[in-house]
């Protein structure tokens, strides 16, 4: 298996670990994501996760979003996490499948590339969830490396875009954790 399949599984069990933690009185609860409750990071993460499979399989954005749309759904996001999270494993884990290319909205990317969007995206909505549940929030110290280094770029290729929350200023002496969050606008 390659690094981005590894970080995917491993970011996804770290989301995981609190969404299998959180209780029926928590869906209502503020996260970091000032315009998601628990219930909409969860949903979004969810959706998200529902695409890859069609996508690295090389469908186009229509027909992936037939199959997205069609995704038998329980109504217990816990329950519908579970083979959307398989779909989207066997996907990027399927041979080769990483070293493909897929069609996103802004047009063809590397599978490998998309895989460390989901990885990155499921780290730092992984941590939204525990703060949103009250879990520990203290991410994998590997993980948190990985991620400042992916999103510098990323922080000023997005400025303005609404995809991640304006950066924050930290102490120079900031730990990674502390600084990761920071450039997309979150506090440690």
């Amino acid at each position: 298996m390659s690094d981005s399949y590894d970080r995917y599984v491993q970011t996804t069990q770290w989301f995981d670990s609190h969404l299998a933690a959180v209780g029926a009185d928590q869906w209502s609860g503020a996260t970091p994501c000032t315009d998601w409750d628990v219930t909409a990071l969860v949903d979004h993460v969810l959706d998200e996760t529902r695409w890859v499979a069609p996508l690295v399989q090389g469908l186009d954005l229509a027909a992936a979003g037939d199959v997205v749309a069609a995704a038998p759904s329980t109504g217990d996001r816990q329950a519908d996490w579970v083979p959307a999270l398989a779909q989207a494993r066997d996907a990027f884990g399927a041979p080769g499948a990483i070293d493909g290319t897929v069609t996103l909205s802004y047009g063809e990317d590397s599978t490998r590339s998309y895989c460390d969007q989901m990885s990155f995206d499921a780290l730092v909505h992984g941590w939204d969830l525990a703060r949103g549940i009250g879990a520990p929030d203290r991410m994998p110290g590997d993980l948190v490396g990985w991620a400042l280094e992916y999103a510098q770029p990323l922080v000023e290729m997005a400025a303005g875009s609404g995809m991640f929350a304006p950066p924050l200023d930290v102490a120079a002496d900031a730990d990674a954790q502390t600084r990761l969050l920071a450039l997309v606008g979150r506090r440690s």
